[in-house]
């Protein structure tokens, strides 16, 4: 992918500034992404889950009815409940990675991607030069957000075939790259979007820099500093 668009395609997003009805937005946008993720969530559990726990009365009142068949439909209920169980941690884990609290920011990404990869996408991870002491765990949670938001978004809309992440410091600047190679888009049609709105308020509470590059059929290059 070419990694550079011409300058009349790129778009970028400043950092809201600093006026007094900063709070105000932030605060809009914060009941907007909660209302949006409890939206999601209520969504995953009545489609997926409720479903998968249907199933399982379903398998054993069958079961119940006709002992030739209990063993049979124990063990199916049983395989479903399994199934249920790991949708509900992914879920749970898509709200508040356990990781986070307990591993490196790198693993926690690390683990972030893999979830990816074993999705059958080629997702690449390059971290380097990384002092996770001189990153706050309020810094490290929006880092993985803004990461996590954009890799979702990739996933969603881009129908990209690569993806690549990276992680530079150097000194005490902090630089992420998340960059892919699918359609694209105008960036002029999406900064209104919750969340690319969400990602520039995460940025700005930090004092940090967003830039995204992005034409139609180019992929798109979401580009991140802080200052440590």
């Amino acid at each position: 992918m070419n990694n550079h668009v011409a300058a009349s395609d790129r778009c970028v997003l400043k950092p809201i500034t600093a006026d007094p009805s900063f709070n105000k937005e932030v605060a809009k946008i914060i009941l907007a992404t909660q209302e949006k993720e409890r939206f999601e969530v209520g969504k995953e559990l009545h489609d997926n889950v409720c479903q998968m726990l249907a199933t399982v009365k379903l398998y054993l009142d069958t079961g119940l009815k006709d002992e030739n068949y209990l063993r049979e439909f124990v063990a199916l209920g049983k395989d479903m409940l399994l199934n249920s169980m790991e949708e509900l941690r992914r879920i749970s884990k898509s709200l508040a990675p356990p990781s986070l609290g307990l591993l490196p920011l790198f693993q926690s990404l690390s683990d972030l991607v893999y979830t990816i990869h074993i999705a059958r996408k080629e997702i690449y991870l390059d971290i380097d030069g990384l002092d996770e002491e001189m990153i706050s765990h309020e810094l490290k949670i929006s880092i993985y957000r803004i990461v996590q938001e954009q890799l979702n978004n990739i996933l969603k809309y881009a129908e990209a075939t690569r993806i690549d992440v990276s992680i530079h410091q150097q000194d005490r600047r902090l630089c992420i790259q998340v960059k892919d190679n699918g359609r694209g888009f105008d960036p002029g049609d999406k900064r209104t979007g919750i969340g690319i709105t969400n990602m520039i308020s995460r940025v700005n509470v930090f004092g940090g820099k967003i830039q995204i590059d992005a034409a139609p059929g180019k992929g798109c290059i979401l580009s991140v500093q802080f200052c440590l």
